[in-house]
C-alpha cells in the first residue's frame, strides 16, 4: 500500500471513530427527572368551620406511602370568606392530604418550624393553634383531575369530589337514553363569599339534565334563569326521586351552583355555527384549482383548433 493509500485509510478509520464516540454520548441512559405535578387544593367549608364567622389560616399536608411530603404555602381566609385556595407543587405521586385550619395569630415563622402545632409551648402558646384537622382525604379522584376539590361535611371530616349531574340524549330513533356524567369542576369564589361549582353542558331539544350529588336541597324556588334563559327553553321537574330539566331549546347552558346556599343560576349562549375543517378547504382548493386546469385546456384547445381551421380554410 502506497503512502497516499494509507494516509486515506489512517485518516479513514480516525473519522469513523470520532463518529462512533458522538454516537455514544449522544446515546448515554441519563437519570429521569421526577414528573413536577402542579395544580391546587380547593376547600369548600360549607356551614363548617365558623360558616364565615371567623377569619383563620389554612394549610395543606401532602403525603404518599413511601415517606414522600410536601406542605402548600400558609394561606389566610379573612371572614366573610370561606372559600380556601392552596397551591402546590410536588414531584411525587400524592395519595392523601391533612387539611390544617389554624388560629388566626399563628404566625408564619411559627408554622414554618411547627407546621403541626405539636410544640406549641415552644414559642409561647398555651395550647395548640391548630383548630381543625381534617384527616387524610383521598388526593386522586377519576372525577375531577384538574383540580382537588375537598367538600367538608363537618369540621373534621371531607371528601375529594365535586356536584355532578347526568346528561341524558335520545337515541336516533328515540327508544332509548345514551347518558353521560357531567362534572362541575370550574370551582371559584363567588360574590356571597361562597364556593361556586360550574359546567357548561350543550343540549339540543328533548335532552334532560338529572342533578346528581351535592344538588339535595335545590327546589324550583331556589333556581334562577338569568336574561339569557326563557321559561320556554327549560322545564323543571321533580319526580320524588330524581329532579332536574327537559330542554326546549337548544344552546349552551351554564349552570353555576351555590352549594352553601343550595341555589342554582342558568345562563344560555347561542350553538356556535361549525367552523369548516382542513379538509373541506382542501377539497374546495383542489376543485378550484382542477377546475382552472380545465379551463386552461379547454381555451388553449380551442384557439388550436381554430388555428388551425383558419390556416386551412386561407389554403
Amino acid at each position: 500500500m502506497n503512502k497516499k493509500n494509507l494516509a486515506f485509510v489512517t485518516g479513514l478509520s480516525l473519522l469513523l471513530g470520532l463518529v462512533s464516540l458522538v454516537g455514544f454520548k449522544n446515546t448515554s441512559v441519563l437519570p429521569a427527572k421526577a414528573e413536577v405535578i402542579e395544580s391546587k387544593i380547593t376547600v369548600d367549608p360549607n356551614n363548617c368551620w365558623g360558616g364565615g364567622s371567623e377569619s383563620y389560616k389554612v394549610a395543606a399536608y401532602i403525603f404518599d406511602d413511601n415517606s414522600h411530603s410536601d406542605w402548600t404555602d400558609l394561606v389566610t381566609i379573612t371572614a366573610p370568606n370561606t372559600y380556601v385556595e392552596l397551591p402546590f407543587k410536588i414531584e411525587f405521586e400524592a395519595r392523601f392530604i391533612r387539611l390544617y385550619r389554624y388560629n388566626i395569630d399563628f404566625s408564619k415563622e411559627n408554622w414554618e418550624v411547627d407546621p403541626t402545632g405539636e410544640h406549641y409551648s415552644d414559642y409561647g402558646w398555651t395550647t395548640t393553634p391548630v383548630l381543625n384537622k381534617v384527616h387524610d382525604v383521598e388526593f386522586e379522584n377519576s372525577n375531577n383531575l384538574s383540580v382537588i376539590n375537598i367538600i367538608l361535611e363537618n369540621d373534621n371530616y371531607g371528601l375529594n369530589s365535586v356536584p355532578n349531574m347526568v346528561h341524558q340524549i335520545y337515541l336516533p330513533d328515540e327508544s332509548t337514553w345514551s347518558s353521560e356524567e357531567v362534572y362541575l369542576t370550574t370551582v371559584k369564589e363567588n360574590s356571597l363569599h361562597h364556593t361556586e361549582y360550574s359546567a357548561e353542558v350543550e343540549l339540543k331539544e328533548k335532552d334532560l339534565i338529572k342533578l346528581e350529588r351535592y344538588f339535595d336541597s335545590v327546589t324550583e324556588t331556589k333556581i334562577t334563569l338569568d336574561d339569557s334563559v326563557s321559561d320556554t327553553d327549560l322545564e323543571y321537574w321533580d319526580n320524588g326521586t330524581n329532579k332536574g330539566f327537559d330542554c326546549k331549546s337548544k344552546g349552551l347552558y351554564i349552570l353555576r351552583l351555590d352549594y352553601k346556599d343550595q341555589t342554582i343560576e342558568i345562563s344560555k349562549t347561542p350553538i356556535p355555527a361549525p367552523i369548516p375543517t382542513p379538509e373541506s378547504k382542501t377539497y374546495i382548493y383542489v376543485a378550484i384549482i382542477i377546475a382552472s386546469v380545465t379551463g386552461v385546456a379547454l381555451v388553449t384547445g380551442l384557439v388550436f383548433i381554430l388555428r388551425k381551421y383558419k390556416k386551412n380554410k386561407i389554403k
